[in-house]
């Protein structure tokens, strides 16, 4: 073995040090392109996601299957045991759709205040949590908004929640997206899991069906005022057709009492009794 001093030994072992270097910048390489990879296909099934709920809206304006579409594609796209959205009427009154992995479609009454749960949406802690000891949500969500679906829920410590608002005016609520992964069950390969990076998603799609239930809700008034034109304009046009047939047996009445005066031989006085002498 050569004297480590004469240098021989440092040049032998240099290249098996290199290849090591370069092996592993090939790894880290490897593992950057594969999380790129993986990022683009991510986004790519997003962006799909989004025309084809986009398309859904467009062919059907209603809000009932709107909403549906909704769940579906969030229950396709993510890990979530229960997909639920809320929609508020203006009286404050509304209802639940609850989408539970492996069951049927349900609706549940209830009521949602003004305010949303993710009222705070620039805080991406506030929209996608994990729920604490007791059930407890963390500082900044609003408790009281989401009581409705929490009770059908029944949220445990450890799962994972999404809220997002829909809002009709900046800052008015009219309903709410939420998501919810069981702390109890595994995790899914096959969706994406619930994490702040779905927030910029989510964020989209509440836009996406914000925009088309007011669609399907001007498209419901405008249906509503038009009928009730169509009705006034019958009612219209049937007061005019009684006003024209009143008309006609005026005519007749005084052509018929005209007839009869003319052909009366004897002669005949109109005398006015209200009239003082």
């Amino acid at each position: 073995m050569a004297d480590p001093q004469s240098g021989q030994f440092k040049t032998e072992t240099d290249p098996n040090a290199a290849l090591n270097e370069q092996v592993k910048l090939l790894v880290k390489t490897e593992q950057r392109l594969h999380r790129a990879q993986a990022d683009l296909d991510r986004k790519l099934r997003q962006t799909q996601a989004l025309a084809d709920l986009a398309l859904a809206c467009a062919e059907d304006l209603d809000a009932s299957a709107i909403v549906e579409s909704c769940i579906d594609t969030l229950e396709d796209l993510f890990d979530a045991d229960d997909v639920a959205v809320f929609l508020r009427r203006g009286d404050g009154s509304g209802g639940w759709k609850v989408k539970r992995l492996g069951a049927a479609m349900s609706e549940i009454p209830g009521s949602c205040g003004q305010r949303a749960a993710c009222r705070h949406a620039q805080a991406d802690s506030t929209m996608v949590f994990t729920v604490g000891e007791g059930g407890v949500f963390p500082d900044g969500v609003d408790c009281a908004d989401t009581a409705p679906v929490s009770s059908c829920l029944s949220f445990q410590e450890g799962d994972v929640v999404a809220l997002v608002a829909l809002e009709d005016d900046p800052g008015t609520c009219m309903g709410m997206l939420v998501l919810r992964k069981r702390a109890s069950r595994p995790r899914s390969f096959y969706r994406e899991s619930l994490t702040a990076e779905s927030v910029p998603f989510l964020l989209l799609l509440a836009a996406h069906v914000e925009r088309a239930l007011a669609n399907a809700w001007l498209k419901r008034d405008l249906g509503e005022r038009t009928a009730e034109l169509v009705e006034s304009n019958r009612r219209l046009t049937q007061s005019l057709t009684d006003l024209h047939e009143v008309t006609a047996e005026l005519r007749r009445s005084e052509l018929r009492q005209r007839a009869i005066i003319e052909a009366q031989p004897d002669l005949l006085a109109v005398l006015d009794c209200t009239t003082s002498s």
